[in-house]
């Protein structure tokens, strides 16, 4: 849920076309009782299957991060952008994504709003930290990698201590 509870999104291992099977539906809560998919959706994720859905605090983008792609062994996280105009809402792919290890299963922001953290089922590594870029709205850079400990470790869930 993203937080403003504006949208809700749900991952998916076939939702789209293509080589690139992974998707991300998104939700608006605006109807309720009822829900209503918002148009575009399901959008692609870049990878074969989404594990971890990160609406970052401000609401501006989310995060997805997935088991590899159809020509890698290794994850990759997609973002998107998020916009709103009355009560429209939309979500737009960033231009690019960033490895991750392999089969990334958990995303979290730190408090400080500075960084996204990953975690990895299967290593290489088990631990990621990415920065914001500071030319690229949105796009994140790799900057710390580490083993959680002694492989096979399988690191599962990562938490920030919220602000």
């Amino acid at each position: 849920v993203d937080p403003s509870s504006r949208l809700f999104y749900i991952g998916e291992t076939v939702a789209t076309s293509g080589s690139e099977t992974g998707g991300v539906r998104a939700f608006t809560f605006a109807s309720l009782p009822s829900v209503a998919e918002l148009s575009g959706s399901p959008y692609t994720s870049k990878g074969l299957a989404p594990y971890s859905i990160l609406p970052l605090s401000t609401g501006d983008y989310i995060y997805v991060a997935n088991r590899q792609t159809s020509s890698s062994s290794s994850g990759v996280i997609a973002g998107f952008s998020f916009t709103s105009s009355s009560s429209t809402y939309s979500l737009t792919a960033l231009s690019s994504t960033v490895t991750a290890g392999t089969h990334p299963v958990g995303l979290a922001e730190d408090s400080s709003k500075q960084f996204v953290l990953a975690v990895s089922v299967d290593g290489s590594p088990d631990l990621e930290a990415y920065f914001f870029d500071t030319t690229t709205s949105g796009q994140l850079d790799a900057t710390i990698t580490s083993a959680t400990g002694t492989d096979p470790v399988q690191a599962s869930a990562v938490v920030a201590l919220p602000q």
